[in-house]
């Protein structure tokens, strides 16, 4: 084979090889970016007109929504959905996704002592936030789902509950 063919087909394949490796990593990085990939569930448990909850579960999360958030969210709106369900329907229980940048909702950082995505147990007295506990054990747990739907309903049941422990 003569220099200038296999100049042409190296360069041939090389300018395949390029393309193809910017197609992969541009395809992958507009993926990851779509902005609906990801979003929070808070519309899913309408609160219960007429009733002030006893108590509430809140997922907090910020700006960035990614895959692990969804699974912190809805691992834990799975567990308060099957095991408390007549509680949600009654409005005893309340679930609540906020966004902790809002103005609205930027003391609960504060409130609650929170430095990331996290979920809330909150007790009311009619409208006032009288008790809190922060589940920060959702981190060691968001890639064991069964392990971590079981955290979240073991300690909601505690906490509404304390003489139960």
């Amino acid at each position: 084979m003569n220099p200038t063919a296999k100049y042409i087909i190296n360069a041939v394949l090389l300018t395949f090889v390029v393309i193809a490796l910017g197609y992969g990593l541009l395809g992958r990085t507009r993926t990851a970016e779509a902005p609906d990939a990801f979003q929070p569930r808070d519309s899913l448990v309408p609160a219960v007109d007429g009733v002030d909850p006893e108590f509430a579960v809140y997922f907090f999360y910020n700006d960035v929504y990614c895959e692990t958030c969804d699974k912190l969210e809805g691992y834990a709106l799975e567990a308060v959905r099957s095991d408390f369900a007549d509680e949600l329907e009654s409005g005893k229980i309340q679930w609540r996704s906020l966004d902790m940048t809002t103005p609205e909702n930027s003391h609960y950082p504060e409130d609650f002592k929170l430095y990331s995505k996290s979920v809330v147990l909150v007790e009311f007295d009619g409208t006032e936030e009288v008790h809190w506990e922060n589940l920060e054990e959702i981190w060691d747990l968001v890639h064991d789902e069964e392990a971590y739907k079981a955290y979240i309903s073991e300690s909601l049941r505690a906490f509404m509950d304390p003489a139960d422990e």
